[in-house]
């Protein structure tokens, strides 16, 4: 049922995603200090997004992971989800009962 290999990746590869999430910290410290109104909220939101999903893919090992752990790796992903999106109603009719 397990198809990949048991071979582990090399150093050279684990350094190359370790500086690739390194470069995006001063990305994301770059798009901090430029004046970007409200979108820099979303920028950085975008470079945390990239950061997790490398860290999750090669880290976490998701990349030779069978499908039952792509599940697991999905169920939290759609739990996170909710979560998010109870506060998120939260937050917008706040207004409603402060008045």
């Amino acid at each position: 049922m397990n198809e990949h290999s048991n071979a582990a990746p090399s150093k050279a590869s684990y350094l190359v995603i370790y500086l690739m999430i390194a470069s995006l910290i001063f990305v994301a410290i770059g798009v901090s200090f430029m004046n970007l109104g409200s979108a820099s909220v979303y920028a950085n939101l975008i470079v945390a997004a990239t950061q997790a999903s490398l860290l999750a893919y090669f880290f976490m090992h998701l990349k030779g992971a069978d499908k039952l752990t792509w599940l697991i790796a999905g169920a939290g992903l759609f739990w996170i989800f909710i979560m998010f999106l109870l506060l998120l109603t939260d937050y917008l009719t706040r207004h409603i009962a402060a008045y």
